[in-house]
């Protein structure tokens, strides 16, 4: 019930995966069998761009698919791209006609295309496709579109279906662009070592410019021909963000609003995904972290045209795919997370709606068969939930926890939660936190130097342990006071680990290799009991992390995967070494007399268990794949608990 896991050693291992489970039967299995296992999704969806022609009605690009609303996400219609093509970018002039610039293929053949319906997504035309993987931007207007594709620019009439090239002044390569109407636009190019800003007012018949920086102009955004904004990047830094510039008489001349040095001062950090303006003063740009793992600061706001900017949303800052302003203050985002979202602000982001998914915990604790306890959700990683009718809805207890939780562990409504933080030296600070009243308040108990904590879990109201990267320490007073239990060993054995009490505990311990057994081991005290041990072979492979979890010391579960290595090879491209094939299979194993015999549950391979928790003998939950599952028969059959009506992609 209560798990504490080491992981000491890793072993990186170049397999070939397949679907179908392959090992040695060891004990009888239960009645479990392929139709028992509710299907799934192996990984997330993922949402690439978004177009919004208002608070209500917009449109976003998911996996290969499009997903639309009309009533500010309160349902969703979802229509597939062809070919299995994903969104790159996203402009509808209404609800039943628009454009999408989809991305396809694979990395020896790449593909963009130029899709049109007319009847909101039901069909599509292919307008022009291109062999090429570059990306670029679609810009619609009443009369004309511009897509930028490659580092070249295409135009289109609205009423026909082809794309024709924009001849630009020699050697400029366009990077972004903005166009009021049809006629009057903006595109800034790469000229050389240099960027322009060209201005067109006859339909891209000819170009003049009107700004020149050694920098990128990454964004443009003008409201009328006479006032225009454009945000600068830079060429190479840790930081993608260069000033804020304004013009008020069609470019003639540009007044810096604010310096790069200025956004960075005021929140700015990581790189901009987009700026746009609505009205005189309300203004967004979304940003991103980069490949190298920058920090983002999420959604950056002004209320004064750009002067000053505030990074709004959860403290935790956002990394963002996307960001649509429908009207001042008011508009979406989309995140980019391990988890993605979407999200609404009518208030400018002080406050913040969860539109897509529904609300979804990102780690759960149940201490009953209907009350839970999450940390996180998709759009804020710090809030605490809870729920009291075994998952099928959740409610935000507190949505900004005083400190960036990493765990939290319940039992009734008391819980214990802990926090990373840093001295002036730079050591690691734990934070140990309580509430009473089920995540709604929170206090400090403690703060302790050690290293990076990982682990809190409770035993009882008064006794708890927390685990370090170094060692395992105990609570008897509730967690005002910590002693170390014990030391974590420093072996190429990986363990995990499930304490019943201070005292009492199971241990399952494997080195990951091939040919290295598994065994089960109880603890009573200073006394070790080998429970159970998985043969070893050389063509068997145990891997951690194992999920463990004993309800007390007969009844208990073990969630394992094992990879079973064939006799097959095959040599990858380019090399002359040979791997050899594997079938991998995931096993529940199921014990009522303390590990003398088990019943065992075959399931899927392509799962990636995060938390296993039982709450008697009978009712137990398994978060998997971002997705949570309920037993009622001890893990023979699952049902997914679904918490939306929201349509099934692909």
């Amino acid at each position: 019930m209560y798990k504490i896991r080491y992981t000491l050693a890793s072993l990186s291992i170049v397999v070939a995966w397949s679907l179908s489970g392959c090992g040695f039967l060891l004990h009888p299995p239960s009645a479990a069998n392929s139709s028992s296992f509710p299907a799934i999704a192996v990984s997330p969806p993922f949402v690439t761009t978004a177009d919004f022609l208002t608070t209500n009605t917009g449109f976003i690009g998911v996996n290969s698919s499009l997903m639309a609303t009309t009533n500010g996400g309160a349902s969703w219609t979802l229509k597939l791209f062809p070919h299995q093509e994903s969104a790159v970018a996203i402009d509808f002039l209404n609800p039943a006609m628009g454009w999408v610039l989809a991305q396809g293929g694979n990395g020896y053949h790449p593909l963009l295309s130029l899709l049109k319906t007319t009847n909101g997504g039901q069909s599509w035309v292919i307008e022009r496709t291109f062999k090429t993987a570059q990306g670029g931007s679609l810009m619609m207007t009443s009369t004309k579109g511009y897509a930028v594709v490659a580092h070249h620019l295409y135009m289109t009439s609205i009423y026909s279906n082809t794309w024709t090239p924009v001849a630009l002044p020699a050697g400029d390569r366009p990077q972004a662009m903005d166009f009021l109407t049809g006629q009057q636009g903006w595109v800034a190019v790469q000229k050389g070592s240099q960027y322009q800003l060209l201005y067109t007012s006859n339909g891209a018949q000819s170009f003049h410019p009107v700004f020149q920086s050694p920098n990128p102009v990454v964004s443009i955004d003008f409201s009328s021909t006479l006032h225009g904004r454009i945000l600068i990047g830079q060429k190479q830094s840790g930081m993608g963000f260069g000033p804020l510039e304004e013009t008020r008489n069609s470019g003639k001349t540009w007044t810096q609003v604010i310096s790069a040095n200025g956004l960075m001062h005021q929140g700015a950090a990581g790189y901009p995904i987009g700026m746009e303006f609505q009205g005189a003063h309300d203004g967004w740009i979304g940003t991103t972290g980069g490949a190298q793992g920058f920090l983002s600061s999420g959604l950056l706001v002004t209320t004064d045209g750009g002067s000053h900017w505030t990074p709004v949303g959860p403290k935790q800052r956002w990394i963002l795919r996307a960001q649509s302003m429908t009207l001042p203050g008011m508009g979406w985002v989309l995140g980019d997370r391990n988890v993605p979202f979407v999200a609404r602000t009518t208030d400018n982001g002080k406050h913040w709606s969860q539109i897509w998914p529904n609300i979804m915990p990102l780690a759960v604790d149940f201490v009953s068969s209907t009350v839970g306890y999450g940390l996180g959700t998709a759009s804020n990683p710090n809030a605490v939930l809870m729920t009291q009718n075994g998952g099928q809805s959740w409610t935000v207890q507190n949505a900004q926890p005083p400190a960036q939780f990493t765990n939290i562990s319940f039992g009734g409504a008391t819980g214990l939660a802990i926090a990373d933080t840093y001295a002036s030296d730079g050591r690691t600070i734990v934070q140990i936190f309580r509430t009473t009243n089920g995540g709604v308040t929170w206090r400090l108990l403690s703060s302790r130097p050690t290293p990076l904590s990982i682990d809190i879990t409770m035993l009882s109201t008064k006794e708890a342990l927390l685990q370090t990267a170094r060692h395992v320490y105990a609570t008897t007073d509730g967690g005002l006071h910590w002693k170390i239990l014990s030391n974590i060993p420093q072996s190429k054995v990986t363990t995990s680990t499930d304490y019943l009490s201070l005292h009492q505990k199971w241990t399952f311990d494997s080195a990951s290799a091939w040919g290295a057994n598994a065994r089960l081991v109880w603890h009573d005290g200073t006394k070790r009991t080998t429970v159970f041990t998985w043969p070893a072979s050389p063509k068997t492979l145990y891997i951690q992390p194992t999920t463990l979890d004993f309800l007390n010391r007969h009844t208990g579960w073990i969630l394992l995967q094992k990879i079973v290595r064939s006799d097959k090879s095959f040599t990858k491209p380019g090399s002359t070494k040979k791997f050899f094939k594997v079938n991998s299979v995931n096993q529940l194993y199921h014990t009522t007399n303390g590990g003398r015999t088990w019943t065992l549950a075959p399931l899927p391979s392509t799962l990636s268990p995060k938390t296993l928790d039982f709450v008697n003998s009978h009712a137990g939950y398994l978060y998997t794949n971002n997705a949570l599952l309920h037993t009622t028969n001890s893990g023979r059959s699952w049902i997914l608990i679904k918490t939306s009506s929201y349509p099934n992609i692909p």
